[in-house]
């Protein structure tokens, strides 16, 4: 919200580029449109955007799901659904920011969901559950 109100508000992006780590938003000073810092405004929109979609995947709980024609990725992730003619391989990935389902396709891209679950054991068995579905759509 900082960010936004800064966009509208010259004096508040000032503060914020006085401050230890606001040398960048020094740069965007000269960047206004019709009084509105262009960069500040761009910058706070995007952070409402990935904070609705993070708000909208955790209210629904399911990033994924394997139905009779393929893998449905959750709306907010913006993958379309992936017929089962389409996938490859799927592996179940842990890093140290969040668990993640690895599909590869045919074609040779990946497509990464973020956040499946906190349960490693449950993303395993959804993976195998996967790959048998693949196996028997070849």
């Amino acid at each position: 919200m900082t960010f936004g109100i800064a966009a509208f508000d010259s004096s508040v992006a000032q503060g914020l580029a006085e401050t230890d780590r606001g040398s960048i938003l020094k740069l965007t000073e000269e960047m206004t449109v019709r009084g509105v810092n262009a960069p500040l405004l761009l910058l706070a929109l995007y952070v409402g955007w990935e904070t609705f979609r993070f708000g909208w995947r955790w209210a629904d709980e399911i990033a994924v799901q394997a139905t009779d024609l393929g893998l449905v990725p959750h709306r907010s992730t913006l993958i379309r659904p992936i017929p089962w003619r389409e996938v490859y391989d799927v592996k179940f990935s842990t890093n140290r920011r969040a668990q993640s389902l690895l599909i590869r396709l045919h074609d040779g891209s990946t497509k990464i969901i973020r956040g499946v679950s906190n349960d490693e054991i449950i993303c395993e068995r959804f993976a195998a559950h996967v790959r048998e579905q693949v196996r028997m759509a070849e």
